[in-house]
């Protein structure tokens, strides 16, 4: 779970989670007679195909004694989710930390068919609905705005 919420830019404070995905089958034989067996294959989550098993290291390490502290608590909670995070601001890219780390720059763009949003690389917002400017914009399947 931690893995996914990492993921999802959700804060992970403390120590490394334990990791671990599984696996589980029932098999019945023709006797009757069914055997449970598990497996081991590797569950990646979607950014950037990081292997579960290995846990999530935290986004900020905390002591025993600091989990417990709610002045450390708050101030790193606020710390991790102050400033911009997954959405466009002024033509920049705020990924899930908070970093500028993609350098194509973003703008509105209009046509005969409607308000669409692309950047410098080509890329354009389809099939989502995507945070710009403080504010959330859903697009078609066709790439278009549908509420300007």
């Amino acid at each position: 779970m931690p893995v996914i919420a990492k993921d999802m830019g959700i804060a992970i404070l403390g120590e490394n989670s334990g990791g671990g995905g599984c696996t589980l089958l029932v098999d019945f034989m023709a006797s009757g007679y069914f055997m449970n067996m598990s497996g081991m294959p590797k569950f990646c989550t979607a950014n950037p195909n990081t292997d579960v098993d290995l846990g999530a290291k935290p986004d900020y390490e905390l002591t025993y004694d600091e989990m417990f502290d709610s002045q450390i608590l708050s101030s790193k909670i606020q710390e991790f989710y102050s400033g911009y995070r997954n959405e466009w601001v002024k033509g920049k890219w705020y990924n899930n930390k908070g970093a500028q780390t993609y350098k194509p720059t973003g703008s509105w763009h209009k046509n005969a068919k409607g308000w669409w949003y692309g950047d410098t690389s080509g890329w354009y917002a389809k099939n989502q609905t995507i945070r710009i400017n403080g504010k959330n914009y859903k697009f078609n399947k066709a790439g278009y705005c549908t509420n300007p």
